[in-house]
């Protein structure tokens, strides 16, 4: 393959039939065919590998600053290549790439529980790792634990058509074999992009695994696909296969759904609504849709959720599409008292809590993000807030940077503060996303997942020069450090967008286990050869969406951090500690940030004061319009709820359950009602609202004629391609984007739905 892509650059102005001529010659005419062939089922690794190249071709140009030797200017240099057009959308390409990698490489640790690079024995064992290779070893995973999936891709292996048997390397075809030795044809994760009609593989079948009740989706792309599966009962619609606007058919024939692929789920329901002549009262009928969603819409198929509809009295039409299904269900509930939050049908006690692994590995896609934490003191999880740029808020940001400084930029001072107040908005969103709460409370020494974040004007505050080091936190506060307070509250990075594209950041690793012998060392706040103490520093390469979270003590170069990365810290609160701070502060102006900013800063021994001082300086700050968009999450640790009410403790369970279905729905709803309330206001400043300290939120009104180019945006957001991957994104990597596999696994129109968490 290496050949053929080199092949493909160096020759670009021969013909497509000279660079086939090139590729057979010399070569036996019997050959040929095999030659061929192998290029076919290559392609997408081909694609992935000049993606790949593209991809670090450029960050390499930025890093080493190489454009400056001809041009004034990043931005001019990328004018003159046109970036826009031509590189970025490859470069974007290959970054979701590398997340769903990540989001199948953790699906493989999760199922397996070995790291996908030893799962293989050494001799078969691939050179490297394509996304399609992935993403089938990762469905597989699913259907077959470690040992029996061997057997599997061993018979498989053998199994090859003649004129693959010289080769001794698991390649993808052999995962499609093994997988079509059990019922499964094709697999959604190989065709992720695809929006055709999906089916369902019954996975209950597979009774040598512990995950028989999953079903798992997966993409026809003709006919004669669904022919071929006529002899397949078990493979009929899934819950995923129809598109969120379809207008849906149900079987006149009952008998016919005994082949729903969600059957183990909706076997209660099937028993009652195929009852002939069967009653069913209006608390019946309650009872029956809060089950329904306790299970989770998206692990039924919408005939069940059709018929189920079907029960309920109403004048409208009967064919509605499965949003308007789940929309109607849930309206049911309200008329009848019952909002869907449920706290008084849900229980809030402790549930089956995930280890502190498991977490870090549902939310990074990272097999070994809990070991290196341990070790290190720091990890970097790139493209963690990498559904921002997919849902357009980073594209928004963007598109105000790009305008600074030229033609279009009309107004230099109302676009300045235009690009604070994205980098504001994007503070509120990232402050409320539930996936990063988990990370916080997975990562914590003390374990404390009662947070609340400290004000900004505890980040250090002067400017160091270039060999300067020191902590994430002022000078005043290492004696704290010292005393073991505030050793567990975790400093995070996060980067936004800006005009570089490559940044970096340098920090020494493992320094938490030194920092007592540092302060007492005579070498202060300069660095110089302290490496030969303290351990060699770290450059770490970051880009807009990327989470860098460390200790407290960790030592850093404040200078590598620039001004557009988001610091942000938290404080664990006392279990005694009520969380309901409604006080007003009236010594805090309504829209003077600056004035907040030179408040005192909250002192690490006073935990209730810390609160109160948090909430009374940004209550102004924090708009309600920002507390309904939030789950009771976002709204508890930002202080605006008690984090012992029963929505708070009923999300919390579902972040950090071990029901990783659940875990996914919720953190891909909140993430898509917080952009969603991003875009509302972007469109407030763009239609020429006041702008102010508060972001414009209060004068906002919903409007219908979005500015270009974000018209129709909010179709785009509510199918979040990015982390339909676990927790992710359809893509991760849930990425996330960070979680691409797991969100997957659910309904894709999740995010066409009302959401079920209750906003006050």
């Amino acid at each position: 393959m290496d050949h053929v892509v080199q092949s493909l650059s160096s020759d670009m102005e021969c013909s497509s039939e000279e660079f086939i001529a090139t590729l057979l010659h010399g070569k036996p005419e019997h050959q040929h065919l095999d030659v061929l062939t192998d290029l076919l089922t290559k392609t997408s690794e081909i694609d992935e590998r000049v993606a790949s190249s593209i991809s670090a071709a450029w960050h390499w140009i930025c890093q080493k600053d190489l454009w400056s030797t001809r041009y004034e200017s990043l931005s001019d240099y990328r004018k003159a290549i046109g970036y826009t057009e031509t590189v970025r959308p490859i470069v974007q390409r290959h970054k979701k790439s590398e997340l769903a990698k990540r989001s199948s490489i953790q699906t493989i640790f999760r199922y397996w529980r070995v790291p996908f690079d030893e799962a293989l024995p050494i001799e078969t064992r691939p050179l490297a790792w394509s996304k399609h290779l992935l993403s089938l070893t990762a469905c597989l995973s699913k259907h077959r634990n470690h040992s029996e999936s061997l057997l599997l891709l061993e018979k498989s292996m053998k199994n090859r058509p003649e004129r693959g048997r010289t080769r001794n390397r698991l390649v993808a075809s052999d995962v499609q074999r093994a997988l079509e030795s059990l019922g499964i044809p094709q697999t959604r994760l190989a065709k992720r992009g695809s929006r055709s009609p999906r089916i369902s593989s019954s996975s209950a079948q597979n009774t040598g695994t512990d995950h028989a009740t999953e079903s798992d989706c997966s993409p026809s792309t003709n006919q004669s696909t669904l022919s071929s599966l006529h002899d397949t009962p078990s493979q009929s619609q899934s819950p995923s296969g129809v598109s969120p606007t379809q207008r849906l058919q149900l079987h006149k024939d009952s008998n016919e759904w005994q082949w729903c692929g969600c059957i183990p789920v909706c076997l209660p329901l099937i028993a009652l609504i195929t009852t002939p002549q069967a009653r069913f009262d209006t608390k019946l009928l309650l009872a029956l849709v809060i089950w329904a969603y306790k299970i989770s819409w998206g692990s039924f198929c919408s005939e069940h959720l059709m018929r189920l509809a079907r029960l309920i009295p109403t004048e409208g039409p009967l064919d509605r599409s499965r949003a308007d299904i789940i929309q109607k269900l849930e309206a049911f509930c309200c008329s009848q008292g019952s909002y869907l939050s449920m706290s008084d049908h849900i229980s809030t006690s402790t549930p089956n809590l995930c280890s502190n692994t498991e977490l870090l590995c549902r939310y990074t896609g990272s097999a070994d993000a809990w070991w290196r934490w341990q070790r290190d003191g720091y990890i970097h999880i790139p493209g963690f807030f990498s559904y921002m740029e997919e849902l357009g808020v980073f594209e928004r940001v963007q598109t105000y940077l790009d305008r600074s400084g030229t033609k279009e930029d009309t107004n230099p001072a109302i676009n300045r503060v235009a690009i604070q107040q994205c980098y504001r908005m994007i503070s509120q969103v990232v402050q409320r996303d539930p996936a990063y709460y988990a990370v916080l409370a997975a990562c914590r020494p003390d374990q404390n997942r009662k947070l609340i974040y400290r004000p900004p004007q505890y980040q250090r505050s002067t400017v160091p020069q270039c060999d300067d080091v020191g902590l994430s936190i002022s000078i005043d506060h290492t004696k704290s450090l010292m005393q073991g307070e505030g050793t567990s509250d975790i400093q995070s990075t996060i980067i936004l967008p800006t005009c570089e594209t490559a940044q970096k950041i340098r920090l020494v690793p493992v320094f938490h286990r030194k920092f007592n012998s540092w302060l007492q060392s005579p070498l202060g706040m300069k660095y110089g050869d302290g490496y030969k103490v303290f351990g060699k520093a770290h450059d770490i390469a970051v880009q807009p969406g990327d989470l860098v979270i460390c200790l407290p003590h960790i030592l850093r170069w404040p200078m590598t951090f620039s001004s557009n990365f988001l610091s942000l810290s938290q404080i664990g609160l006392d279990n005694r500690l009520s969380r309901h701070l409604e006080e007003k502060n009236e010594s805090y102006g309504t829209n003077n940030y600056d004035r907040v900013l030179e408040q005192p800063e909250p002192q690490f021994h006073t935990a209730k004061r810390t609160a109160h001082e948090w909430n009374s300086t940004k209550k102004d700050l924090t708009e309600d319009s920002w507390c309904s968009a939030s789950s009771a999450i976002g709204q508890a640790i930002e202080g605006r709820l008690d984090w012992d009410s029963d929505r708070a403790r009923e999300e919390m369970n579902y972040v950090l359950g071990s029901n990783e279905a659940t875990a996914v729905e919720f953190v891909a709803k909140s993430r898509a009602q917080l952009t969603r309330q991003f875009h509302r206001l972007c469109d407030s400043i763009g239609q020429g609202s006041e702008v102010n300290s508060d972001c414009g939120m209060s004068s906002y009104e919903e409007r219908d004629d979005a500015p270009e180019p974000f018209q129709g945006l909010n179709e785009h957001f509510e199918t979040p391609v990015s982390f339909v991957d676990p927790l992710t994104s359809i893509s991760p990597t849930w990425n996330t984007p960070s979680l691409d596999d797991m969100i997957a696994d659910l309904d894709p129109t999740f995010s066409r739905q009302h959401l079920s968490f209750d906003l006050p």
